[in-house]
């Protein structure tokens, strides 16, 4: 998963970028008190529509066996439920050290259950970044969380850090993202057909996800060329990140006639055709 430190960007193209699948957002907290516990200052959130990732930022270094991290998440907009003191529902306990170690619980009242999911993802990167499927939770549409860290169990005063100082943070989770369409197929040929000569056709594609939209070479390319009702041998070739081709060789003793050239671009599984015809030149 590891949203945070491999971001889900299925349309990350050569050509550029048509848009992230992946939404996110900052929160802050501010330095110097925390004592001698880890300074929360900044925590990133992200999502794909299905998992979402935190990232605790810290300073450098890994953290040794005294230093605990915390993170708290109100998943049902209910305070009544969960935890008794503060309404949350889940937490994410990790300890530093070597080896380091880390907890995922559900808690219901004043008590708590360990609880395991196969897709979960604790790491130490520029700081701590954990990543879990929404509906695990039972997360549909936001959640709300908190940070803690301190020196040692109990996490108290004063070196322990409560971010944000008070209450919650909110997020809302995005969408599911929209889906990849290929669009269109463009076609150009940068010189007119000849008798005898080679010919090339260069083919792209059009991909769009919502109001976005990039320019690529096709997955897959199949060319079918004909010379009135006469087919002619042509060949597909990738040129580019952007840009494909159609190679073939124009027959002799064909002037004025007409050459069609059939594209078919194919982009996942979805494919779309483009015709280029033109006369022939001698």
């Amino acid at each position: 998963m590891r949203l945070l430190l491999v971001s889900a960007l299925a349309f990350a193209l050569a050509a550029g970028t048509a848009g992230a699948q992946t939404r996110g957002a900052e929160f802050n907290d501010p330095a110097g008190d925390a004592g001698n516990a880890l300074d929360v200052t900044t925590v990133d959130v992200e999502d794909n529509g299905t998992d979402f990732g935190f990232r605790v930022l810290m300073p450098p270094g890994f953290p040794d066996e005294s230093d605990i991290i915390e993170i708290l998440i109100e998943s049902d907009h209910n305070p009544a439920t969960g935890r008794t003191s503060d309404g949350a529902d889940y937490g994410l306990f990790f300890q530093g050290g070597n080896p380091s170690s880390y907890g995922l619980v559900k808690f219901q009242g004043d008590g708590f259950t360990q609880v395991h999911f196969d897709d979960v993802e604790v790491v130490w990167g520029t700081g701590l970044e954990f990543d879990i499927a929404a509906a695990d939770l039972g997360i549909k549409t936001g959640f709300d969380f908190k940070v803690l860290t301190g020196v040692g169990l109990p996490l108290q005063a004063p070196n322990a850090d409560v971010a944000p100082d008070t209450g919650y943070w909110h997020y809302d989770l995005g969408g599911p993202p929209e889906p990849i369409v290929l669009d269109r197929v463009l076609t150009s040929a940068p010189k007119k057909p000849r008798v005898g000569k080679a010919f090339r056709l260069q083919v792209a594609i059009r991909l769009v996800q919502g109001d976005a939209s990039a320019i690529r070479s096709p997955d897959g390319l199949i060319c079918a060329a004909t010379v009135g009702k006469a087919k002619v041998n042509a060949t597909a070739k990738r040129l580019s990140a952007t840009a494909a081709a159609c190679d073939l060789t124009v027959p002799k003793k064909t002037k004025g006639k007409t050459l069609t050239v059939k594209a078919t671009a194919q982009y996942g599984d979805q494919t779309k055709s483009a015709t280029y015809t033109a006369k022939i030149a001698p």
